[in-house]
């Protein structure tokens, strides 16, 4: 089975705190979804009212992921864009996601998308005093945590 023109999976981040810290892709992947996953969907409902964002909203948390995934994956093999959200950050780093993720991709063989997030390590840098070392910091993009250390107060 193969995804339906236009059905695909959208994994979308959310504000870790500040509902403001949203990109505006996110909020444009979430108005046209079809239907948003959520891992809770309360709390992601004080985001979309916050934008005015009226997409149905089903429950996918580690309680509902294996029983829901079927039907998600039927709405995207459908057609349909399912966006896949978490309470707080990018779902799939340590919230559930996973079981739909794959499915997505050995089910139905949709190009899952994959919405750029802010990442809590660069804040981490520039509210902590991190100093980072120049070359000695990343080589071949893999950051080498020693080098990091904490600048005296």
């Amino acid at each position: 089975m193969s995804a339906a023109a236009g059905g695909r999976l959208i994994v979308c981040p959310t504000p870790i705190g500040n509902l403001e810290d949203i990109t505006l892709r996110a909020i444009e992947a979430l108005r046209s979804a079809d239907v948003i996953a959520c891992e809770d969907t309360r709390t992601t409902k004080v985001l979309l009212d916050r934008y005015e964002i009226t997409t149905p909203r089903v429950r996918y948390d580690e309680h509902a992921e294996k029983r829901a995934t079927p039907g998600l994956i039927k709405r995207i093999s459908g057609g349909e864009t399912v966006a896949l959200v978490s309470d707080a950050g990018t779902p799939l780093v340590s919230d559930p996601g996973f079981v739909l993720l794959q499915a997505a991709l050995a089910d139905v063989g949709a190009d899952p998308c994959a919405l750029n997030a802010q990442t809590y390590l660069i804040d981490m840098y520039a509210r902590h005093g991190f100093v980072v070392d120049g070359d000695e910091f990343c080589e071949d993009g893999i950051p080498h945590v020693p080098m990091l250390r904490m600048q005296p107060s």
